[in-house]
């Protein structure tokens, strides 16, 4: 007997008879699938996601539906049954208004690449990135790496630094094309592809910050392709526009290797060397060349997305069985606006309303960001400014280690072999701070210092270095100087060796070992400030206008330069501050910690065998020059310093009542200085 609609009968009118036969041939056919596809074992594996299979009738005909749940995982049960309530209303829609090519799902009867995925749904991923960082990775980079470390916990293993020494070891078949790619991003969009082929896993740029655990994506691992996107689509497939700085996979995965496939074709259809540096309609256009010393020429993007956007676009189109998974909408991991956060509001409030007027949800639940290092400029920002919890990215990175499994420190034997091949992460691996980075406070000592020496006189004064064989166009720029703060200040004094003990009491004597004129400015040029106040200018800068405004800002500012990136009137020094135009007052607090740290830097001795190393090294040796790198004393240590000074408490809320320095905005700082304007 069989029950119908609450009636029992013995038999059934001939079209219903035909349709409950049909609906258990179909329950047989695709449970004979199942187990042909091996399905069973990752049912009976209690690590992997569950899978469910529901069937509703469309037009007579059963349609089998996948509803998957990661065993234990409540927080995903409430989305999945949203998107099985969905995929129940599209199978009762009209045929004619669904897709015509609907998303193959993992573990669905039929697919092609079943025993494929089951085969390594048990492995641990793998974590990747491009490695090319001879000279150690940004504070940044580091905390990035160690909160993917943490947000994985052990399930995926320790990440894998690629490089040129190693790569063929990940990716053996990779053309000898790939290494006469000119940049290093075109590279990485190569390699992403190919590396999740090979191995599975997860590719990541080296400016993603894991702010969740990461659970979530490692259990899509059976997808050929895991991303995000901007927008949410249907279903959770990718669009064709999916993000490529977070790339996931299975081994194998359909979808990679199509991309992978397309790009060495690219790269192996060669140009004739003729071609090299051509635009065509003024577009520069891919080229690789058979001359084996001559580098590709390669347009942004167009080996990474502009190849794997469109090979996308084409399976969709051909009905390829393949499947993916984007974090989309409010899971995105890049919020709407972000970008706009970055650049205009890069204050935690300020950010938090500037989501709230665009309807953003969640902007600080996401499980991982991207932080557009090209667009912040994260390489140069502290310890104590990415811990400022005030900001948007601060805040970040304090949620991420103080969050989920963030708090918790990796440890185990994988975790001991990779601090051993990485030492430069120990610090980052080690601590328990509420962000794995934070020293001891480096300005504590400030209050302590002695107070400077007394001054020259009650005027401004101006400080540059002696040159030894002075040119005409010198001697012009130090008369402007004296011209244009006629009545306002000192004459210029040139410092030399003769002349400097008198200035600066406490000078190390390592100032006699430094190779060269523009080292021994940089080294002295915070401690005249701090002495005496006033400002040191490099030769090559010329006054236009009076400087009587100037000098007024000098007397009330501790930072007075100029700046170009800025356009309007005069305010606080950002990062892009010119140091060839450097002042502030006597005493000032920034220009006594930069001559308390520049100090330091030449009198804390290297060995020998750090001669040739990119920092700044003196030796015990005195009949030896210091070394130092470009700029290892000037700009970048200035700007660097500042950016952390900023951490203070105490001169970030100068910064905020324009007290602490002000710039001029100047469009040619190496030929005028400052107008007047302050």
């Amino acid at each position: 007997m069989v029950k119908f609609k609450g009636r029992k009968c013995g038999c059934l009118p001939r079209g219903q008879e035909a349709a409950m036969l049909t609906l258990l041939l179909m329950s047989l056919l695709s449970l004979w699938r199942l187990w042909r596809s091996n399905a069973h074992s990752v049912l009976d594996d209690a690590a992997q996601p569950v899978r469910k299979f529901s069937w509703v009738a469309k037009d007579g005909i059963p349609v089998e539906l996948a509803l998957e749940e990661a065993e234990g995982d409540e927080t995903d049960e409430d989305e999945d049954e949203e998107e099985l309530e969905g995929e129940l209303q599209e199978a009762k829609e009209p045929s004619e208004a669904r897709p015509k090519h609907p998303e193959r799902r993992a573990g669905a009867a039929g697919s092609s690449h079943a025993e494929e995925k089951t085969e390594g749904a048990d492995k641990p991923c793998n974590m990747f990135t491009l490695w090319e960082y001879p000279n150690g990775a940004p504070e940044y980079v580091r905390l990035n790496v160690e909160s993917w470390r943490r947000h994985s916990h052990g399930r995926c293993g320790e990440p894998i630094f690629l490089s040129d020494a190693n790569i063929r070891k990940y990716i053996p078949d990779l053309p000898q094309e790939y290494f006469k790619l000119p940049y290093q991003a075109c590279k990485s969009d190569v390699v992403r592809y190919a590396v999740i082929y090979h191995n599975g896993g997860i590719y990541m740029d080296t400016d993603f910050l894991v702010q969740e655990d990461l659970d979530p994506v490692i259990d899509l691992m059976d997808r050929d392709l895991i991303s995000y996107s901007g927008m949410n689509p249907r279903g959770k497939e990718c669009p064709a526009d999916f993000s490529s700085n977070f790339l996931a996979g299975r081994k194998g995965s359909t979808f990679h290797k199509k991309v992978y496939d397309a790009q060495i074709e690219k790269m192996q259809k060669h140009c004739p060397a003729s071609q090299k540096g051509k635009t065509v309609n003024g577009r520069e256009v891919f080229c690789c060349f058979k001359e084996k010393d001559v580098k590709c020429d390669v347009p942004w993007a167009a080996i990474g997305e502009g190849v794997s956007h469109g090979v996308l676009r084409r399976m969709k189109a051909d009905g390829e069985d393949f499947t993916s998974y984007c974090f989309a909408g409010d899971h995105s991991f890049v919020p709407f606006e972000i970008e706009g956060v970055l650049q205009h509001t890069p204050l935690l409030t300020d950010a938090l309303e500037r989501f709230e007027k665009n309807h953003v949800k969640n902007p600080l639940g996401r499980i991982a960001y991207h932080l557009f290092n090209s667009m912040t400029s994260l390489q140069t920002w502290s310890c104590k400014r990415l811990s400022n919890n005030d900001s948007f990215v601060g805040n970040l990175y304090v949620r991420s280690f103080t969050r989920g499994a963030g708090n918790k420190i990796v440890t185990g034997s994988a975790a001991q072999a990779f601090l051993e091949k990485y030492p430069q992460f120990k610090e980052q691996t080690r601590s328990q701070a509420v962000v794995p980075c934070l020293k001891k406070n480096p300005f504590a000592q400030l209050e302590s210092m002695a107070p400077p020496a007394g001054p020259i006189s009650d005027k401004c004064n101006i400080f540059s270095i002696a040159e030894s064989d002075p040119s005409a166009a010198f001697d012009l720029n130090v008369d402007s100087w004296r011209r244009h703060t006629e009545e306002l200040c000192n004459a210029p004094v040139m410092v030399n060796d003769s002349n400097v003990k008198s200035l600066l009491p406490d000078l190390p004597e390592e100032y006699f070992r430094l190779p060269g004129a523009q080292e021994k400015l940089d080294l002295i040029r915070h401690g005249l400030i701090y002495h005496h106040g006033g400002m040191v200018l490099q030769g090559d800068v010329v006054f236009l206008r009076d400087m009587s405004k100037v000098v007024q800002k000098i007397e009330l500012h501790d930072l007075v330069s100029s700046s170009e990136r800025r356009s309007g009137q005069a305010t606080a020094c950002g990062d892009s501050w010119q140091i060839l135009f450097t002042a502030g007052k006597r005493g000032s607090r920034f220009h006594g910690a930069a001559w308390h740290f520049a100090k330091e830097l030449v009198t804390k001795h290297c060995p020998l065998s750090d001669k040739e190393k990119e920092k700044v090294c003196c030796f015990d040796d005195k009949r030896l020059n210091c070394h130092i790198p470009g700029g290892a004393l000037g700009e970048s240590f200035s700007s660097r310093l500042k950016q952390e000074y900023e951490g203070d408490e105490q001169v970030l809320l100068l910064l905020r009542s324009r007290v602490f320095s002000t710039c001029d905005v100047s469009a040619s700082p190496r030929s005028h200085a400052s107008d007047g304007r302050g």
